[in-house]
């Protein structure tokens, strides 16, 4: 719960779900049932969009133990060498292959 023991608003918590779907650990403090049936109907297709990451998730893991690569990964680490992707600090890539660039603006539905 936020402050005085609010939830916080149903869209900033599904895009906060939505962006954990791509994380190494995704820990949700708080329960989507706690919002209503629209939030647990998103919840439960991303928890299915991570479950069809698992393989991505595990062989990245893997090369961050083995190799030292980040599993997730800034867009400069990729292209070192272009200047413009180190001005990017909002997309970030899961492994080499799945670029992720989280909605940030309220009412917003793509970027």
């Amino acid at each position: 719960r936020g402050a005085g023991g609010e939830l916080p608003d149903p869209e900033l918590y599904v895009r906060w779900m939505q962006l954990m779907a791509f994380f190494p650990a995704m820990h949700l403090s708080l329960a989507p049932w706690d919002y209503n049936a629209t939030v647990v109907e998103i919840g439960m297709s991303l928890m299915n969009l991570r479950d069809n990451l698992k393989d991505i998730l595990v062989t990245t893991g893997y090369n961050a133990k083995t190799l030292g690569a980040p599993i997730v990964r800034p867009l400069w680490y990729l292209s070192p060498t272009d200047p413009t992707v180190f001005s990017i600090s909002d997309t970030f890539m899961l492994g080499d292959n799945i670029l992720a660039a989280p909605v940030l603006h309220p009412g917003s539905r793509s970027r």
